[in-house]
């Protein structure tokens, strides 16, 4: 029987849900027709965060802290939008996109929190 070892690289872990946040992001603006302007700001945004981090520049990562509020704010009014218009769960589609805005702002304050905490030694 082998023993694994698993170990998770945290800064990789936060260059990955920037990566997935901006491609969300900019999938909703293409599906919405470029109609939701800011879904595509955030998305490109959130992207070029992902490099940065990915690149090691420290200044990318007070970028991300300032952008986290603002995702976690996206994500929440489209729940709420979301339960308000049709309830939270008119059928199978509609729960699944409504625990998929739940996991989306979940993710989204536990990244600000963890890049508040570990902002100082997280790239360094």
């Amino acid at each position: 029987m082998t023993d694994v070892n698993w170990k998770v690289n945290a800064g990789l872990m936060v260059v990955i849900a920037h990566g997935l946040f901006g491609v969300i992001n900019l999938i909703v603006f293409v599906l919405s027709v470029a109609s939701m302007l800011h879904m595509g700001v955030l998305g490109a945004v959130s992207l070029v965060i992902g490099v940065g981090l990915f690149t090691r520049r420290p200044r990318f990562l007070w970028l991300a802290i300032a952008l986290a509020p603002l995702t976690l704010a996206i994500g929440v009014s489209s729940l709420y939008a979301s339960i308000g218009f049709f309830g939270f769960n008119p059928n199978q589609q509609g729960l699944l996109f409504n625990l998929g805005l739940i996991a989306y702002s979940a993710t989204a304050l536990f990244l600000f929190f963890y890049l508040i905490s570990k902002r100082k030694t997280l790239f360094h």
